[in-house]
């Protein structure tokens, strides 16, 4: 999963599966998560996930993967551990939780949504923009014209992509002064 794939795991529709089992095994993680063995293993190395109980997973294990695997792409790991721990301490210890990283994810999970829905609305239309920009070019032939557009939406997509990082990243550093 990356920023540009919305979470779309609802963690709720698993806690059967979850609490039937008495948690799940590293391989079905990955497979719900979508990220490798040695990544999760690596992010329990450095107490970033908790460590499983008797190598057994639970619902909490998989949303702090699925929140690590979602910010990635626009924070640092080091980044991404500072914020969890600001919320919810250290990954191995509950009593420091100010929420369950499931219901975390699941209110990240919402609001990503709600953005990936809305993010091509008013203001934020790439689309317009990019038409708009090229009303210049208006008589450009039909195909150069549609390569150019797809280009300038994409490079403006990208813009856009590190615009917000640099917000997020400027966010960070004044919540952590």
């Amino acid at each position: 999963m990356s920023m540009d794939t919305p979470p779309k795991i609802d963690l709720h529709s698993l806690k059967p599966a979850f609490e039937a089992t008495g948690g799940m095994m590293l391989n079905q993680i990955c497979e719900i998560t979508g990220v490798e063995a040695h990544t999760v293993q690596n992010w329990i190395k450095r107490g970033w996930v908790a460590s499983p109980a008797e190598k057994k997973y639970s619902e909490r294990h998989a949303a702090r993967v699925l929140i690590f695997d979602m910010l990635k792409g626009a924070l640092q790991l080091e980044k991404i551990a500072q914020l969890m721990a600001f919320i919810n301490g250290d990954a191995n210890d509950r009593s420091d939780d100010i929420i369950d990283d499931s219901e975390l994810y699941m209110m990240i999970r919402k609001g990503a949504m709600e953005i990936d829905e809305k993010i091509f609305e008013q203001p934020l239309d790439i689309r317009r923009i990019a038409s708009d920009c090229m009303e210049a070019y208006s008589n450009m032939p039909n195909e150069a014209g549609s390569k150019l557009f797809s280009a300038l939406c994409i490079m403006l997509t990208a813009y856009l992509a590190s615009a917000m990082k640099a917000k997020a990243e400027s966010d960070m550093e004044k919540l952590f002064e």
